[in-house]
């Protein structure tokens, strides 16, 4: 399975390692340009609602890599964002983002 994300111009294939239905994603992948772990949890919070815990490791403590964690982080961010939107509203925010729109 390839994974195309269009609004960056970008590719990759993740290693999936686990699929727990309603709790836990596990995969490997190189969206940092090195490969790293990703584990996703979903925890019930309340009636209704559910908290979302992402880890993505395998970043080493240099300048490069930090920078490298924050990026990731803004992607996650966005990630959960257009994942709510969809959910909640019917709303896709990711459809018609390319490369070329930034």
């Amino acid at each position: 399975m390839t994974w195309r994300f269009a609004d960056v111009g970008g590719e990759l294939v993740p290693e999936i390692e686990v699929i727990e239905r309603d709790r836990r994603i596990v995969f490997t992948w190189e969206a940092s340009g090195q490969k790293a772990r990703v584990q996703i949890e979903l925890l019930p919070y309340d009636e209704g609602s559910t908290k979302i815990h992402i880890v993505e490791s395998a970043f080493p403590m240099t300048e490069e890599c930090v920078q490298r964690a924050l990026e990731q982080a803004k992607g996650w961010t966005d990630f959960i964002a257009c994942m709510r939107a969809y959910l909640e509203f019917g709303v896709r925010l990711r459809q018609g983002r390319t490369k070329d729109l930034h």
